[in-house]
Order: C-alpha cells, then sequence, then structure tokens
C-alpha cells in the first residue's frame, strides 16, 4: 500500500488582500507596467511624429493635383539617426485619397525626345541652346538610407509617385503619408499639398 502524506501550503510572500503590503505591492506592479509602456513606446517612435526608430522624416509635402490627371507626386527628407543602414521600402496613402503609391527615381537618359517629369512639366530646352537630357521616371524597390546621412526625395530626384488620386488635392490641404523601413517599421506623417 502506497503512503500519502499531504503537505502544507507554502506561502509565496504574495500578502494577503487588503493589507498595507499587497497595497505597496500593487502600486509598485502599476508603475512597473506604466514605466514598461512609455519605454516601449519610445522604442517604437510613436508613428505620427516623423521618427521611427532611427529614422527622422521632414518637410513632407505633395504636389497639388492637376486638373484631368489622376497622379501627383509626394516629396521629404529621410534621415537616418540610427546605428545602421536602413532602406525605405514602401509608402501608402489613405485609400479614399489614391489608390497606390510606389517609390521612383527620376533619371537623365539621351534618346532625344523631350522630357517629362510626370507630374505635367515638360523640359522643352536649355539657355545655352543645347538638348537638355531627357528625364525618365523609373519605378525602384526601395531607397538605400546610410546610417547618419539624410536622403532627400525631391523633384528630378528620387520621389513618391501616387497612382489614382480619387479627388482633387489643393494646396494646403494635409494628407497622412504611411512609410515603411525594412529595419525602423512603419511611420505615419502628415503632408502639406503645396503647388509645385
Amino acid at each position: 500500500m502506497t503512503r500519502v502524506t499531504r503537505l502544507a501550503p507554502v506561502p509565496l510572500g504574495v500578502p494577503e488582500r487588503g493589507g498595507a503590503t499587497h497595497g505597496r505591492m500593487m502600486n509598485t506592479i502599476r508603475i512597473g507596467a506604466v514605466s514598461l509602456a512609455v519605454a516601449v513606446l519610445a522604442a517604437c517612435g510613436g508613428g505620427s511624429g516623423g521618427n521611427a526608430r532611427g529614422v527622422e522624416v521632414d518637410g513632407a509635402w505633395i504636389r497639388a493635383s492637376i486638373p484631368g490627371k489622376d497622379m501627383t507626386a509626394g516629396y521629404m527628407t529621410l534621415r537616418n539617426t540610427g546605428d545602421a543602414t536602413d532602406e525605405l521600402v514602401g509608402a501608402s496613402l489613405p485609400s479614399g485619397v489614391a489608390e497606390r503609391t510606389e517609390i521612383h527615381e527620376s533619371v537623365a537618359v539621351e534618346d532625344g525626345s523631350p522630357a517629362t517629369m510626370g507630374h505635367g512639366d515638360h523640359m522643352t530646352g536649355t539657355t545655352d541652346g543645347s538638348t537638355p537630357p531627357v528625364m525618365e521616371m523609373r519605378r525602384v524597390s526601395g531607397i538605400e538610407l546610410p546610417k547618419g546621412k539624410a536622403v532627400r526625395l525631391e523633384p528630378g530626384g528620387y520621389h513618391l509617385m501616387i497612382f489614382g488620386v480619387k479627388e482633387p488635392l489643393e494646396a494646403g490641404r494635409k494628407v497622412e503619408v504611411e512609410l515603411r523601413f525594412r529595419h525602423a517599421g512603419t511611420v505615419t506623417v502628415t503632408a502639406e499639398v503645396r503647388t509645385g
């Protein structure tokens, strides 16, 4: 026959509910939880402030849409303040504003045709009479952000190409732009609509 011995419960150091020690311990736990939440949010950059764990976004703006055109472009400065290279890999606007957003780069090509910047701007010549380079837009998979450097998205260079604009984007309007970075994650910034 097997003999079963019952052991008395061993207190685990948790004071009984309602006691003074219990109250102090619960306050300590609450303060610790709040401190942890604040630390996590700070590490994530908070999103809407234009800073995503080492990437700062400044001067975001979108070119006002041209009547009859359903595309436009977005520009800004991206500054990598982190301790490693990062990359802008995607962007989007709210679905009620535009259908899709792509990362593009304008590059000079030499084929003799008029240059189109993609926003209704055409290069027609230079002041010295020579033929200007033709600018062609190309979709790119991302924009590398070297550690400690700033990269400008600007007319004639890297930019966000915004397609399927659903309603006119008039100067003065504010639009949220979601940016996705390979390492820093997602950040949402507010871009002002401006004329060219």
